[in-house]
């Protein structure tokens, strides 16, 4: 009976995975073959470089609870316990060189030095708590179910370690035609030429596994984000005319129907495109959007349609436009409305016969596209007055879909700022701040006629501002808020406005001279009421009614703070 230990590390920039170790065991199980079947042999992992949370990916349905010295792998499905570890740190086993042992720099898994070969081994291992573990050690066994793939956790197999162990047994029990030790001899050359052929095999196929797992979480990851940022639920819906507008979505998004987008500018109308594709049928293939009035009419055409090699000065190359490109896809022309009258042409063959012809070119090339239009112009005034063609103004109003402003939907606001914020924080990955009060009345009474877009600038100005102040004032918004058009005076209308100008240091000033605050709010409160007065020419019945408040009412303020009136001379 004779033995060999094989060592086996993954890359650590790849995110070790069973496959290595399938791949090594299917190798040495089948080596036998190679003596006739006439040789036993087992091939044990001892211990594994794949984590117990890495192996829980691939097995669906399992959850990892963590004690202080115990790990509990459980079935979600029906709550049942599938194995158990605990966490140990692993001995050093000293391993003697021989003149065949050395190798290669970067050949071998642990370096050699002082004439020999310092391996992990589970002999001699320490259990720590699972804070200080080095790598688990399974308790109770059990085992993985994935559909019909099932996995075995041995009780004392070793997951998480520097790198993976494994013990190869094999046992010849045939009668030897030759000597036993030229046969073990033509055995242990032949093992150990198969296991420097299946080093560089495995490494290949480490390398292989490596790019593409990085590439598949990538791809994936990419996806999920695309998702989840433009799922419907995850629309801010909180007005009655972004309910009204999400109820349309839901009955357009299953269809691949021409959809017209119409709202002001920065209303939202690429992130309503997009929702519409990422949940749609077509939400794994492209979305490409283009900006119909950011480019030239030339250089939009060759953008849009591709062109051929020499079809101008500077084509040397074929390229491929953006509705090729998104075949099986989704297309976003926003501002639709720029359109030359030559590529609204062109634009309403590609809307009529689903089919493009390059710049330059001759041949039709079917596209298999759905297209989203977007414009903040109006399209029926264009028509009538001849900028926009008709026809093509049918083909691209199949649903028309209006964008909410944002000054429509003011139930939207609060919760749109909390979103902004967060993403602008998580950006310049600092702490959330609040909003002050007044602050926030400020921007809940504003127009807006930027919508969105310049919601977005106001917070990301107000962040920067703030500084370091976990708390968002009114000081850190747009000053020209505060101020007419003519300048130096508050705008009208908005009384917080106003009260948020105001220079804090008076009151800071008063406070510190010992003046309390029911005492401050007395002297605004009649300050109030003789403007009312002044305003009134003097008549303190209007006066009174402006206020909301009785003659009788302001006439006791009067006395309360002027004292009682000298009699008359009558």
């Amino acid at each position: 009976r004779t033995e060999a230990t094989i060592l086996s590390r993954i890359d650590p920039r790849a995110r070790p995975t069973r496959i290595p170790g399938l791949f090594l065991r299917g190798q040495f199980e089948g080596f036998p073959a190679l003596f006739g079947g006439g040789t036993r042999a087992s091939f044990d992992e001892e211990f594994s470089q794949v984590g117990l949370v890495d192996l829980l990916r691939e097995f669906e349905g399992y959850e990892l609870t963590s004690g202080p010295h115990e790990i509990v792998i459980k079935d979600r499905r029906n709550g049942s316990v599938a194995a158990t570890a605990e966490g140990i740190t692993l001995a050093l086993e000293s391993i003697p060189m021989t003149d065949r042992s050395a190798a290669e720099d970067g050949e071998v898994v642990v370096g050699p030095g002082d004439g020999a070969y310092a391996v992990h081994t589970s002999i001699g291992s320490s259990v720590v708590p699972i804070a200080k573990a080095q790598a688990f050690r399974i308790l109770r066994g059990g085992s993985l179910r994935r559909g019909p793939v099932v996995y075995p956790l041995v009780a004392g197999a070793i997951y998480g370690a520097p790198y993976s162990r494994y013990r190869y047994r094999w046992t010849d029990v045939r009668t030897p035609s030759v000597p036993s030790e030229v046969r073990l001899r033509t055995v242990s050359r032949l093992l150990f030429t198969h296991l420097h052929e299946l080093k560089h095999t495995q490494r290949r196929l480490l390398r292989s596994e490596r790019d593409n797992l990085g590439l598949r979480a990538e791809n994936a990851h990419l996806k999920l984000e695309l998702a989840d940022r433009h799922r419907f639920e995850d629309l801010v819906v909180h007005s009655h005319a972004m309910k009204r507008l999400c109820a349309m979505l839901e009955r357009v998004v299953e269809t691949d129907a021409t959809v017209l987008l119409l709202g002001e500018t920065g209303s939202g109308k690429e992130v309503i495109a997009r929702a519409l594709h990422y949940n749609g049928p077509r939400k794994d293939q492209r979305f490409l959007a283009v900006n119909c009035g950011a480019l030239h009419e030339g250089l939009l055409e060759s953008e849009l349609f591709g062109h051929e090699r020499g079809a101008f000065t500077g084509a040397l190359q074929r390229r491929i436009g953006k509705f090729e490109s998104a075949t099986g896809g989704t297309m976003f022309l926003d501002e639709i409305g720029e359109l030359s009258p030559a590529l609204q042409v062109k634009l309403l063959r590609v809307l009529q016969e689903r089919a493009i012809c390059r710049v330059g070119g001759n041949d039709d090339i079917p596209v298999n596209i759905r297209v989203i239009a977007a414009t903040h112009r109006n399209l029926q005034a264009m028509v009538k007055t001849g900028s926009f063609r008709q026809d093509l103004y049918y083909r691209l109003n199949v649903v028309p879909l209006s964008i909410p402003p944002l000054r429509e939907r003011a139930a939207d606001i609060p919760f749109l700022t909390e979103i902004l914020l967060t993403k602008l924080c998580d950006r310049l990955q600092r702490p959330v701040p609040r909003w002050a009060p007044e602050a926030m009345r400020i921007v809940l009474n504003h127009r807006w006629p930027g919508n969105v877009r310049e919601l977005e600038n106001v917070i990301e100005r107000a962040l920067i501002l703030a500084g370091r102040d976990m708390l968002i004032q009114a000081a850190h918004l747009p000053p020209e808020w505060f101020r007419s058009e003519e300048g130096g005076v508050p705008a009208a209308g908005d009384p917080w406005t106003v009260i948020a100008t105001l220079d804090w240091s008076a009151f800071s000033r008063f406070f510190e001279a010992g003046g309390s605050f029911d005492d401050l709010l007395g002297r605004i409160e009649w300050a109030i009421t003789q403007r009312a007065v002044d305003a009134h020419q003097g008549n303190k019945s209007h006066a009174a009614r402006t206020l909301k408040r009785s003659y009788r009412w302001l006439r006791k303020l009067e006395k309360a703070h002027l004292g009682p009136s000298p009699p008359s001379d009558v």
